[in-house]
């Protein structure tokens, strides 16, 4: 589960990537979960809020994919490497644009570093998620 207070705000990158002030405004400070299952080359991960449930999927070996963006629906290519981390590099086709996303699992902590740049200008983003145990009774 986020939380809020050891995360940065995200609403200037959610802008930069063209989220628009209302829907940045209804995320800001809402409860967001991240379920991830590793195996062997692939990692899969959801993501879940009240608004949306978004899955990624996560080849580990290098390969490349292609992708299409939530927010504006445009695609963009992504490859993941892992070295002690899930590294994201995205190339979204257009020159100065590019993002990268660092994924570790840190003990009961899921980090997240997000690097967004546009032209000469880079936002950093750190979300933390800490670590519930769902098991029903157990």
């Amino acid at each position: 589960v986020l939380d809020h207070k050891a995360s940065d705000p995200n609403d200037e990158m959610m802008a930069a990537l063209g989220v628009p002030w209302v829907a940045r405004r209804a995320i800001r400070g809402t409860k967001r979960t991240v379920h991830i299952e590793h195996d062997g080359d692939v990692w899969d991960e959801t993501t879940v809020t009240k608004f949306r449930t978004m899955e990624d999927h996560f080849d580990l070996s290098g390969g490349s994919l292609v992708k299409i963006s939530p927010v504006d629906k445009s695609s963009y290519t992504t490859t993941t490497i892992q070295s002690g981390s899930v590294v994201t590099a995205v190339d979204f086709g257009s020159e100065g644009k590019s993002q990268v996303i660092t994924r570790r699992l840190d003990g009961a902590r899921y980090v997240v570093l997000n690097e967004l740049r546009i032209g000469s200008r880079v936002l950093k983003v750190r979300s933390v998620f800490n670590r519930i145990d769902e098991r029903v009774g157990g």
